[in-house]
């Protein structure tokens, strides 16, 4: 947390996913900071092996904290849909030539605390998640041209995610064999938006 502390501006949120036992340790962790709690539903299940004393699990925590006090929190829901109404109000004196009329733009659609995206099917990592899901995220929590760090990156999906959206991004991986392969996929999405 003390580097989180360092690094992340006021306004900047740290997105971890986790699991049971570890989810709580997690959240204990840092409380001050902590917001909330949304769910990766995936649409595969792990846990086979103890299906004798628990149910598979086919979600994921993802834990969204910030230090945030004074300032509000980066937060871009996806997926809202506009909705043009327009409500009368006072009289046209006030409102000039709206006949007393404001327009106003509402939404609808707001995002649930479930999020529904299916499981990566080639996976270079245990615990790899979908980029679609990254990217849901990158785009909620942070700015366009913002940088993204990943201090445990895995195989890169964050990332490939940050890239293809338009942010930096910072990685960290201690496995030279996952490091590689994550070398890999940003160097290919590198390729892919050099060309366009």
């Amino acid at each position: 947390w003390e580097e989180y502390e360092r690094l992340l501006k006021p306004n900047g949120s740290v997105v971890l996913t986790a699991s049971q036992p570890f989810t709580t340790r997690l959240i204990n962790s840092k409380p001050d900071w902590f917001r909330y709690e949304l769910v990766w539903k995936k649409n595969t299940a792990s846990g086979h092996l103890n299906t004798k004393f628990q149910p598979l699990r086919n979600h994921e925590n993802v834990l969204v904290f910030s230090p945030s006090k004074t300032t509000k929190m980066i937060y871009r829901p996806q997926g809202l849909i506009a909705v043009d109404r327009v409500r009368k109000c006072g009289s046209a004196r006030i409102y000039g030539k709206q006949g007393g009329q404001i327009r106003r733009v509402r939404w609808s659609n707001f995002p649930r605390s479930v999020l529904e995206f299916p499981s990566e099917t080639n996976r270079r990592h245990p615990t790899q998640k979908p980029v679609c899901l990254m990217a849901y995220l990158i785009q909620t929590y942070s700015d366009p041209g913002a940088v993204v760090l990943d201090n445990t990156m895995g195989s890169g999906t964050t990332g490939v995610a940050a890239l293809q959206l338009g942010r930096s991004f910072i990685g960290i991986e201690m496995g030279e064999e996952y490091y590689q392969i994550s070398l890999e996929r940003i160097a290919d999405v590198c390729a892919q938006t050099s060309g366009k």
